[in-house]
């Protein structure tokens, strides 16, 4: 937390075991009643120091290459702290009563401010109990930045939660902040564009490398082309032998009733015969008693 009543020292002290401890967010602090009518407390953050090292980098490339001198090491610290470039802000808090049972509003106003003091961020119109902010149109330097809210002490104590407070560096070429561009420096807007180093150059692709490349597609489209082929044939013998056993089962199904038929016939057959058999048979013996009484 880095209160503005705060010397320099002080609130570069502050703002170190801030940026040591993980940056703003997450942090928790409470404001108190005084004899001011408003109260005001500042809380700072800076840009990722492994965000803007990348970038400082480019920027240094840039202009030892486009400058066509030997610049001076002065030179170059200058124009890295004379650069910037768009930046976002992202905010997140809520106020809150100390006491657990006190439900109270407790509305704060709060704004952005830059390095040097002036507005980057007014805040809304009215004051606020929580709010999140995602601001996208600003161009500046590394920073620090201060969320500052004001807090009318007749409301007696407040706690302000702030959730995160972050500085990040969207990708400004080709995408939606580009269109904030306008606003820096033509100076700056060469040194953002980014470079290329001979250690970068080295994981390029060479003719050699897309010679083999095209020689491996070549193989590889033969492969698939033979596989496809392949899986046609295959597709026409599976239909092949689905037809076949399509037309053995049907000619079985034919046989069975055939041979079903064939059965029942000779089996009535069979019956009608025995039973002529026997009936022949007891005509013959009637006939033999007859000729006995002649």
């Amino acid at each position: 937390m880095v209160m503005r009543a705060l010397g320099a020292g002080a609130r570069a002290l502050a703002l170190l075991v801030l940026v040591a401890a993980g940056g703003c967010s997450g942090l928790q602090f409470r404001m108190f009643a005084g004899s001011s009518p408003i109260a005001e407390e500042c809380v700072g953050e800076v840009v990722s120091w492994q965000q803007w090292d990348v970038v400082m980098g480019t920027v240094e490339r840039n202009f030892k290459h486009h400058t066509n001198r030997n610049v001076t090491e002065a030179e170059i610290q200058q124009r890295l702290r004379d650069f910037k470039r768009p930046l976002k802000f992202e905010l997140g808090f809520v106020t809150m009563s100390p006491n657990p049972n006190d439900e109270t509003p407790k509305p704060v106003k709060y704004q952005i401010r830059g390095p040097e003091g002036e507005v980057v961020y007014g805040g809304p119109p009215q004051p606020v109990t929580q709010d999140e902010l995602s601001k996208e149109d600003f161009v500046g330097g590394k920073g620090p930045y201060y969320v500052c809210f004001q807090y009318e002490r007749s409301q007696g104590t407040v706690d302000i939660d702030i959730g995160y407070f972050h500085i990040n560096l969207p990708e400004a070429i080709g995408t939606q902040f580009e269109k904030s561009s306008w606003k820096m420096a033509d100076e700056d807007l060469r040194d953002m564009q980014p470079t290329i180093t001979a250690e970068e150059l080295e994981y390029f692709a060479k003719e050699e490398h897309i010679l083999s490349l095209k020689q491996d597609t070549r193989k590889l489209g033969g492969a698939v082309y033979h596989a496809h082929n392949e899986q046609q044939h295959i597709k026409q013998i599976q239909i092949w032998q689905t037809r076949l056993l399509g037309h053995v089962a049907y000619k079985l199904s034919v046989y069975g009733v055939l041979r079903a038929f064939v059965f029942i016939a000779c089996a009535a057959a069979q019956s009608y015969l025995i039973r002529r058999l026997f009936s022949n048979k007891k005509v013959v013996v009637g006939l033999g008693g007859g000729f006995e009484d002649l």
